[in-house]
């Protein structure tokens, strides 16, 4: 995903800002040339790989993955080394999310009140995988993470702008820099979640949840589970509507020209953008999504583009996309998405589903891969990446891996 996003003009511009601060560093900007401070690098990265929304696993890998590795950067560790610090902070940052947002499903919480928990969570998880990257002690750790909370927050009204990727690639910076600093003895709070006035009280978070939840660690693991990859380059409430148009189509053989009315849950909560103006809103907007997929049959990466956004036939058919119910995004893939579809002939087709459909075998996945990373790599280069990432654990450097990433 990050790789996609570097061709961006999002991505010219977060990489612009750090290459402005300037001075050479140990840590590679993926899908440019150049190197940065391992903070300024996380943040670049961070937002690389947040910016199409095309990531998995509560987005936790946003965040975690850009800290590992910058941190192995620095430190010159091994693939197995960055691996298990992705894996520590990936865990721990899952369990802090079924601690701070339990009242989700439920429409209450911090994610109903508007908080983003990769904003909350993520410094703290980023800040554990680059601290168990960098070697940091029990101490170390705990004190990483009070100066992680210290950097907490984020709302989700920056859905469908740029800044929604900011926070994921700030959470990676901060996560960093928390690590760095307890290194050098400088520490938070070591009790900053569970004490009186931590992250824990400030969120109120229930009695018992956050026993209950790490308790799981090291028993459960979440990295299995939730690792959940997005056919779809949008946010996820989308995809149950736009995967029973296209099947819909598929069955009843229509053209978008055919249409008169769409009716779907349009998410607002979460698909803020109903009107999207360029390519970052539009992964945010039901709307477009089901448009642009209807009228090209598919719903891929490209075209997530500014000149799709307001292209003519695009917005005629956004104007047929009516509002059916608005419910609250649980994130739960078992509640029922319904998608009507009225054509000019009079037949209105219907369809209902519980699941989300995601790339499951490993030839989807690769061809998924493939696809992001020929966005800014040539092809040898991108078969070269994708056999280092196939063997990261094998690596004596991770730089091996980011090298194979530039141009």
């Amino acid at each position: 995903m990050a790789l996609a996003a570097a061709a961006l003009p999002l991505g010219s511009r977060i990489r612009g800002y750090v290459e402005s601060l300037g001075g050479q560093g140990a840590a590679r900007l993926w899908g440019a040339s150049g190197s940065s401070a391992p903070a300024l690098a996380a943040l670049a990265n961070g937002t690389l790989t947040s910016a199409q929304d095309f990531d998995a696993g509560w987005h936790l890998t946003t965040h975690t993955l850009p800290a590992a590795i910058a941190a192995g950067e620095h430190a010159g560790a091994s693939g197995a080394k960055v691996l298990a610090g992705f894996i520590a902070g990936y865990e721990a940052g899952a369990r802090l999310i079924g601690v701070v947002d339990s009242a989700r499903a439920a429409g209450a919480g911090m994610t109903a009140r508007g908080w983003y928990h990769v904003g909350f969570v993520g410094p703290l998880a980023a800040a554990l995988a680059a601290g168990k990257v960098l070697g940091l002690d029990e101490a170390q750790l705990r004190g990483a993470l009070g100066t992680a909370a210290a950097t907490s927050g984020g709302v989700r009204r920056n859905f469908g702008t740029m800044a929604k990727a900011y926070q994921a690639g700030n959470a990676a910076m901060q996560g960093v820099q928390a690590a760095l600093l307890s290194a050098g003895g400088f520490a938070g709070d070591p009790d900053v979640l569970e004490s009186p006035l931590g992250l824990f009280a400030a969120l109120d978070v229930p009695d018992g949840q956050a026993e209950a939840e790490i308790g799981r660690l090291g028993r459960d693991w979440e990295l299995l589970a939730s690792l959940k990859i997005k056919r779809f380059p949008a946010c996820t409430p989308a995809h149950q509507p736009v995967q029973l148009a296209l099947q819909l189509q598929r069955e009843h053989g229509f053209a978008a020209e055919h249409v008169e009315r769409i009716e779907a849950d349009l998410h607002t909560f979460s698909l803020l953008r109903l009107e999207p103006e360029d390519e970052v809103a539009a992964g945010f907007s039901l709307p477009y999504l089901l448009a642009v997929a209807l009228i090209d049959g598919e719903l891929t990466l490209g075209q997530m583009d500014d000149r799709r956004v307001h292209d003519p036939q695009v917005r005629r058919l956004m104007a047929r996309v009516h509002s059916a119910g608005d419910s609250y995004p649980s994130g739960a893939e078992d509640h029922p998405e319904h998608v009507r579809i009225r054509l000019r002939d009079g037949r209105v087709l219907e369809a209902e589903t519980r699941r989300v459909d995601r790339l499951d075998t490993p030839e989807e996945i690769t061809a998924k891969f493939r696809d992001c990373a020929a966005r800014t790599l040539p092809a040898a280069s991108v078969e070269r990446l994708r056999e280092l990432a196939m063997g990261v654990d094998a690596l004596a450097d991770v730089g091996q891996l980011t090298a194979a990433s530039q141009p």
